[in-house]
Formats: C-alpha cells, structure tokens, sequence
C-alpha cells in the first residue's frame, strides 16, 4: 500500500529522490516507498499498517501479485514492512505504467487530520 494520492510529478520525483539516496550493487535504486500487509494480525497486518499512515486520507491497496505482474519488484528496506518498489531488474521505473497499476485510491480508515 502507498499513500496517496499520487501524480506522474510526484512520482517521478520520489524515484529520483530514491536513486540520489540508494544503491545496490553500485548502481542507484530507482523506486517509491510502500508498505506491505504481511501478517494477519501484528504490527504488519492491514489495519496495522493503515493506522501507522494516519497522516494519508487516501491510500493506493494494490495487491503485490498484481505489481510483479506489471514488471514490478520489491526490495525489503529500512524497516519491516516498508519495500522500494521498482522496476523489475532495476532500470528506468515507468510511472505511468506505475501510476496505472496502482489502481484508484480508497479512503483510508484510519485517517486523522492534523490538530492546527
């Protein structure tokens, strides 16, 4: 899951962002942040991870099998369970085709807005 909502500027800017931070194997990770359910219950289950990204009113819940089939992949980084999503291989990370992927932002149910 990623919050969102997300623009094809947004997202080519994070990957760029991503790829000056990164690196594996000498050449520079181009990818976005996401968040992976990987439990059913614990700190890395749906509902967990959705209350720990509050601050987003609209989330991206796209299936990870559905991700590897448009040609992407997922690299465990920094903390479980946040992945660097991108393309398969590495490479150039088409975000159109990402943006496309990622499907229509739902709500998030956790959601909680900013004390002023």
């Amino acid at each position: 899951m990623r919050g969102g909502p997300d623009t094809t500027k947004k997202l080519t800017t994070h990957a760029a962002r991503t790829a000056r931070a990164w690196s594996l194997d000498g050449q520079p990770i181009e990818g976005i942040s996401v968040f992976c359910a990987l439990d059913a219950t614990g700190d890395a289950s749906l509902d967990a991870v959705l209350a720990n990204m509050h601050s987003y009113r609209v989330v991206y819940l796209c299936p990870a099998g559905d991700l590897r089939a448009a040609g992407f992949e997922f690299l465990a980084t920094a903390k479980r369970p946040h992945y660097t999503l991108r393309a398969q291989g590495g490479g150039t990370l088409d975000v159109e085709r990402l943006i496309s992927s990622l499907g229509v932002p739902q709500e998030n149910p956790f959601h909680q807005r900013r004390k002023a």
